[in-house]
């Protein structure tokens, strides 16, 4: 791409253009690319497996890890086979300043964007994706004023990682318990249970998840399960019971606490309706 100039963008001046939103599960084998992007996309791996690749640069991405993918890279961005479970991603496509010169421009940014920032544990990054997601899909009159300035805080936060390389540290150990949890997520999963399978006490267990993710293993499972239900309740007509059920909670008023805790609102608030999901154009 020729550039036709440089847009410098200090932190203050952040006000992110936002073209696409979506929130989605994706198919087996699921591949987008190989392709060049107009705009930057953020891609959230909210479940599952994903990889990264552009030329020799391959990169192996994972729940909680934010992706994002600059203009005019080429790249392919594709599921894993090893993503047998749940895998679920949210992809924002944002630009800065006008509609012409989110082409002709180049942007230098105060703090560059990194590839890769691993957010987990960090609540506020989900809850801003999907802040972003339900105000793309709604129908507020200042819609587009409202997600500029939740894009824009966003932007913020992500470059705050980004200043610090981008990667939160966290121990193969507790990625495989990660990773067993996003497989098992709809079972009667406890601390219990991952103590057995990972040879801990379930103190160990409790201490590993609030050192490393700030949380302790039944909310993080609880939080894997709302989002897995947010999913079910925004792709289809479908009962809050029914998701309860699906999403392993015992009944939807329990499901429901649960759901407003994690989300900040109900999931009564969510109906199909209000909400349409891209699931495969738009990555």
């Amino acid at each position: 791409m020729d550039y036709n100039n440089v847009m410098n963008l200090l932190l203050r001046d952040i006000e992110p253009v936002v073209s696409v939103v979506n929130y989605f599960a994706t198919s087996k084998h699921a591949t987008w690319g190989v392709r060049v992007l107009d705009d930057y996309e953020l891609i959230l791996i909210v479940s599952g497996s994903f990889c990264f690749l552009s030329g020799a640069n391959r990169i192996e991405l994972a729940h909680g890890d934010v992706l994002t993918i600059p203009p005019d890279e080429l790249h392919t961005f594709s599921r894993t086979e090893a993503s047998d479970g749940s895998a679920v991603i949210s992809c924002i496509h944002l630009s800065f300043g006008s509609e012409c010169d989110a082409v002709a421009a180049k942007y230098g940014f105060e703090i560059e964007p990194l590839l890769v920032a691993n957010t987990y544990g960090d609540q506020e990054i989900h809850r801003l994706f999907t802040k972003a997601h339900d105000l793309f899909t709604g129908n507020s009159r200042c819609r587009e004023l409202l997600l500029s300035r939740v894009l824009s805080e966003l932007w913020l936060r992500l470059s705050e990682y980004w200043e610090r390389g981008g990667r939160h540290p966290i121990s193969q150990r507790t990625r495989q318990m990660v990773n067993f949890i996003e497989e098992n997520m709809l079972q009667n999963l406890t601390r219990h249970d991952l103590a057995k399978k990972f040879r801990l006490t379930p103190e160990r267990v409790n201490a590993i998840f609030k050192d490393e993710l700030g949380t302790t293993p039944s909310a993080y499972i609880n939080r894997l399960r709302v989002y897995h239900g947010y999913n079910l309740l925004s792709s289809r007509i479908i009962s809050v019971k029914e998701v309860a059920l699906q999403c392993g909670f015992s009944d939807e008023f329990y499901f429901s606490r649960v759901f407003k805790k994690v989300m900040g609102y109900a999931p009564s608030r969510i109906t199909s309706a209000d909400v349409s999901l891209n699931y495969t154009s738009n990555a």
